[in-house]
């Protein structure tokens, strides 16, 4: 489900952008980043096809006016130093409209100064971070950040299952 709305939030996003590079005869290529090897690659090779899925959806239906959707997948080995060096390959080549991922927080908080400093919009479906958006107008998430899936819990646990305490176990990494 938090996929399908990854999907629908970076394709409307897509058609937001895309006019402005409608004049031109080439493909509108879309990068998608996340562990395409490793102990996660099932987990990007999840987020690779359903991005995928949808831009196949899109071509058969003639395309974005006209031009069809390439999609380009970079394995970041759910690695931040990985993902730092794929965010400036691919926020500097200036052939990509809109990159999908990083998968983690990690690393997607280790690639968004590149991308901002680029200009390169970001949508990650799966990076719940709450600095990963704040005072950050080119990265953008489909998914609840920490902090609102921390209130919502503590208010189920208390208006639900009606306890008044519990104990929180936490970790300072991303």
């Amino acid at each position: 489900q938090t996929i399908i709305l990854f999907i629908s939030h970076t394709l409307a996003l897509l058609f937001t952008i895309a006019p402005a590079a409608a004049d031109k005869p080439t493909p509108l290529e879309i990068a998608v980043v996340g562990p395409m090897s490793g102990k996660s690659a099932h987990l990007g090779a999840a987020m690779a096809e359903a991005v995928k899925l949808r831009a196949d959806e899109v071509n058969a239906a003639g395309g974005v006016d006209g031009r069809p959707i390439k999609i380009v997948t970079f394995d970041d080995m759910n690695q931040p130093e990985t993902a730092a060096a794929i965010a400036k390959e691919i926020s500097t080549q200036g052939r990509f409209l809109i990159a999908i991922g990083h998968r983690t927080s990690g690393t997607s908080l280790a690639a968004a100064p590149i991308y901002q400093e680029n200009k390169l919009p970001v949508v990650s479906g799966t990076a719940t971070a709450d600095a990963l958006t704040l005072n950050n107008p080119w990265y953008f998430r489909t998914i609840y950040n920490n902090s609102l899936q921390a209130q919502f819990i503590a208010n189920y646990i208390n208006s639900v299952l009606n306890f008044s305490t519990a104990t929180l176990i936490s970790t300072n990494s991303a």
